[in-house]
């Protein structure tokens, strides 16, 4: 977790890579409970090992938005496309990496997927958002 000073505010940045093995969102619960102290803007990113719909993703959802759905573009590339790959191919329906924000506090203005030069880098295809500060 880092806290960045933005023209005045603190926005808190937190990486989160949940245990593919626990599906019943305890661990996601966990990171939202470790988060509850934090005031101000919040975004919340990384690995979260669960499809968009799955229930395990309750405990985030309460505080905050998945920035493909609050994404004035849309984010029509990203929602579409897997994010985990297996032999160098994207798994279809295995979008997992996200990237959460406090929808109250933060715009996004574009989200998408890392270009696809650097997809090798990892069994995981890296998710970016433009964001912007709401103001106060």
């Amino acid at each position: 977790m880092v806290r960045v000073e933005v023209t005045g505010r603190t926005v808190t940045i937190a990486d989160n890579h949940a245990d593919k093995d626990i599906k019943d969102g305890s661990n996601r619960a966990t990171t939202m409970a470790n988060l509850a102290g934090v005031a101000g803007p919040l975004v919340l990113l990384g690995d979260f090992n669960a499809r968009p719909k799955w229930k395990r993703l309750a405990p985030v959802r309460k505080r905050l938005a998945d920035a493909v759905e609050v994404a004035e573009d849309g984010g029509a590339a990203l929602k579409a496309h897997p994010t985990y790959r297996e032999d160098g191919k994207p798994v279809a329906g295995k979008r997992i990496d996200r990237v959460f924000v406090d929808a109250g506090l933060i715009r996004v203005r574009r989200a998408g997927l890392l270009a696809e030069a650097h997809w090798d880098a990892s069994d995981h295809i890296g998710v970016w958002a433009d964001l912007e500060l709401k103001p106060k």
